[in-house]
């Protein structure tokens, strides 16, 4: 598998959507870059599509026409990994299929598409600058999400940089396994506004069997940000996941830890959806909880407000000793 370095070079970076008119991910109205590649494969990732750093093809096979209608496919494929599906339509060989797109520009119906293509820092740029209308009247502007925006942190630190030269109120959504002493994701994060970091599980045995990686670096970046970037405003989110971290145990503890992160600005959790599993089918890969039901909105305000009750001890200790 491709690396962060291997895949982008010092002028461009991958990216693999684009979405307008967003209010979740930031102050006001956002438009989010998503950046391709991330250190963590969470089993509960909603966006598949952003895991493997280098483009690849996904097939939509509700789209395809078929081998006697079309067909068109089969020879653009200079591999041979598409053949014809037993159930209608074709089916991609994944062992076989290189990820050259060949395929994409024959198939007339969009079945098949690239997901992921380089980009140049002014071209994006240009993207976030169509949408600056909604930006000053709501106090929003570009959120770069991913993925891991920070694993490409010469590009990301770049396009930040041009960002905030144009007064863009700047959002960077991370899940925290990143090098802090890298040169390139320092200039990244000072020219950050707000950080969603992401905080998944407080034991390291259970994060790493989860998410293919240890929290200790994360957890260590967390602490170490408010020090060297003391402007950023940080809001740590939680993706609440029934069966894996939907307790108060594992909720507080989050917490417990949180309390030593100074200048937190806010703690959310976030509802575990389903809208992923469909993406991993397109791209041959087995979505491993498909059988996993959100957790009630009642449930989800009962951790809430219990994570609550631990971060305000410090707010109400702060006030009695004035």
């Amino acid at each position: 598998m491709a690396t962060a370095s291997e895949a982008t070079g010092t002028d461009t970076g991958i990216f693999f959507n684009i979405q307008r008119f967003c209010v979740h991910d930031g102050p006001g109205i956002r438009t989010i870059l998503f950046a391709k590649g991330c250190p963590l494969h969470c089993l509960w990732c909603s966006n598949p599509e952003s895991q493997r750093f280098e483009p690849e093809v996904a097939f939509k096979r509700s789209l395809c026409i078929g081998v006697k209608q079309c067909g068109l496919c089969l020879p653009a494929c200079p591999h041979h990994a598409i053949a014809p599906h037993e159930e209608g339509g074709v089916a991609v060989d994944r062992a076989r299929c290189d990820n050259c797109g060949l395929c994409v520009g024959a198939c007339p119906a969009k079945a098949l598409v690239f997901l992921g293509r380089p980009y140049r820092v002014e071209e994006l740029v240009s993207k976030v600058e169509e949408d600056s209308n909604f930006y000053w009247r709501s106090g929003g502007g570009p959120t770069i999400s991913g993925g891991e925006p920070l694993a490409q942190p010469r590009f990301v630190g770049s396009l930040l940089k041009t960002l905030k030269s144009r007064n863009c109120n700047t959002v960077v959504e991370t899940c925290g396994h990143f090098d802090l002493d890298s040169p390139d994701a320092d200039e990244a994060l000072r020219n950050t506004n707000t950080l969603l970091f992401d905080v998944k599980l407080m034991d390291p045995v259970r994060h790493q069997a989860l998410t293919g990686q240890s929290n200790e670096r994360i957890l260590s970046n967390l602490l170490e940000l408010p020090r060297r970037h003391p402007h950023i405003a940080i809001t740590v989110r939680t993706p609440v996941i029934p069966g894996v971290n939907d307790n108060e145990k594992d909720i507080g503890e989050i917490a417990e830890f949180l309390r030593k992160v100074a200048g937190l600005k806010d703690y959310e959790l976030l509802a575990y959806h389903g809208f992923g599993a469909p993406k991993y089918a397109q791209l041959g890969r087995r979505y491993a909880l498909s059988s996993l039901k959100p957790l009630a909105p009642e449930r989800l305000g009962e951790l809430q407000e219990h994570a609550r009750k631990i971060l305000a001890q410090d707010q109400a200790r702060r006030i009695t000793n004035g």
